[in-house]
């Protein structure tokens, strides 16, 4: 369960000072666009070419675990970008 109920952005904000802080500087040009989830409540994380397998196994250990993403190199995990209904 989540140590505590976290105010609208309080998450975000510890999750991204613990990628900055631990996790940013221990990655290498290899890691680029990777995905991290990191438990903002015990810093514990999981990396991952794809966010859903760093997602899975970190929920493995941690199931209540409150998430922060990040893609490694990028400034935010994904991008959204409209398609018209024939591009699917």
């Amino acid at each position: 369960m989540p140590k505590r109920d976290y105010e609208r952005g309080e998450a975000y904000k510890l999750g991204r000072a613990i990628y900055v802080k631990h996790i940013k500087p221990q990655m290498t040009e290899k890691d680029i666009g990777n995905f991290v989830a990191i438990d903002v409540d015990s810093g514990d994380y999981e990396m991952d070419v794809r966010f859903a397998d760093a997602l899975v196994r970190l929920r493995i250990r941690r199931p209540q675990a409150v998430t922060y993403a990040q893609r490694i190199g990028y400034l935010t995990p994904f991008s959204f970008v409209p398609r018209k209904p024939d591009d699917v």
